[in-house]
């Protein structure tokens, strides 16, 4: 790409706010196994609940587990979507950065006043 300045100060120059950055930063620091051990911490309680309530007949342990389940696929529906909306976001500004490199590229005085004539 461009080598005028460092990869790590790129944000700056594509017009990131801090939140798209620390968004960014996340996605690429979490793993996939980070982010399923937090869905297990949550998944864990709602197992035993259902194992109690199919074992001893419990039907307000079911109840809870399948309540919890509902609650669970929710966020993690509701997560995704503000996910996928914050990635928009993030593409569609470091596409026009890329689109203004490249028109600077084609035409390296755009953007530059040109003299008028008689004061040259």
């Amino acid at each position: 790409m461009n080598d005028k300045f460092p990869s790590n100060q790129i944000h700056e120059h594509v017009g990131f706010s801090l939140t798209e950055k620390r968004i960014l930063v996340g996605y690429c620091r979490h793993s996939f196994l980070d982010r399923w051990s937090w869905y297990f911490v949550y998944l864990f309680p709602m197992l035993l609940f259902a194992g109690y309530g199919l074992l001893k007949h419990d039907i307000l342990a079911l109840a809870v587990a399948f309540g919890a389940l509902f609650i669970f696929v929710i966020w993690v529906l509701y997560s995704g979507i503000k996910g996928v909306e914050h990635l928009r976001n993030i593409l569609a500004k470091y596409d026009a950065y890329i689109a203004r490199l490249e028109t600077e590229r084609a035409d390296p005085f755009v953007g530059q006043e040109t003299p008028r004539e008689g004061t040259e």
